[in-house]
């Protein structure tokens, strides 16, 4: 099914050396441009009314949350993403990370503000609908179900949000079995021990992969 797409800008996330999301920087660039948010949520609203969709779907994206918070007359939204699991009891926690925990909460919150949440899982977990959470399990690409895996791949595939964190990989992927590839967001660039690689073809090095 062909669907015209209208691209909108989003929040832009400071990272700390390409690792991790730096918060205070992240806070106050929001804060600095809020009045181009502002008018990025009102470009989504012209859509919205312009194409009168019987439902939005929203894949944990700011600017969306955005608008079913502030928008009073809308058309239901549909909230999607893993990361809903936060709010569960059934989530498994670790202690020693409680201040990364509570800041994801209280993320996960305002982007499902006034919103049916679909959290993704790996593993069982019970609807809350006081909490308008639906737990459902990982939604996978068409694509994955066509490749056929390699018993015999020479070399084992680690995912990484960023590149920042390849260093670190680095000495760990050293006691790996066969280590080779690292997946990224960046253009491929080889090291010594591993390979840096696009994350857009990760599906494609999974299938190749000793293990992933």
């Amino acid at each position: 099914m062909k669907t015209p797409v209208r691209r909108l800008p989003t929040l832009e996330f400071k990272y700390k050396d390409s690792r991790a999301v730096s918060n205070t920087a992240t806070l106050l660039g929001v804060l600095g441009n809020l009045p181009k948010y502002r008018r990025i949520v009102r470009q989504l609203d012209e859509v919205v009314r312009e194409t009168r969709p019987d439902v939005i779907l929203n894949f944990f994206e700011p600017i969306a949350a955005f608008y079913a918070l502030t928008r009073k007359h809308r058309p239901p939204v549909v909230a999607i993403g893993h990361q809903f699991m936060f709010q569960h009891p059934g989530y498994v926690q670790t202690p020693d990370l409680w201040k990364q925990l509570l800041s994801m909460k209280l993320y996960t919150l305002l982007l499902g503000a006034r919103a049916t949440k679909l959290a993704l899982s790996l593993y069982e977990a019970p609807d809350l609908p006081d909490k308008r959470i639906i737990v459902g399990p990982p939604i996978l690409r068409k694509q994955l179900f066509g490749l056929q895996p390699n018993p015999n791949g020479d070399f084992t595939l680690v995912y990484l949000l960023n590149h920042g964190y390849a260093g670190r990989s680095s000495s760990g992927a050293m006691r790996i079995r066969k280590p080779d590839c690292i997946a990224s967001t960046t253009s491929p660039v080889r090291r010594p021990n591993f390979n840096i690689r696009p994350r857009s073809r990760f599906i494609n090095w999974m299938a190749k992969s000793f293990c992933s």
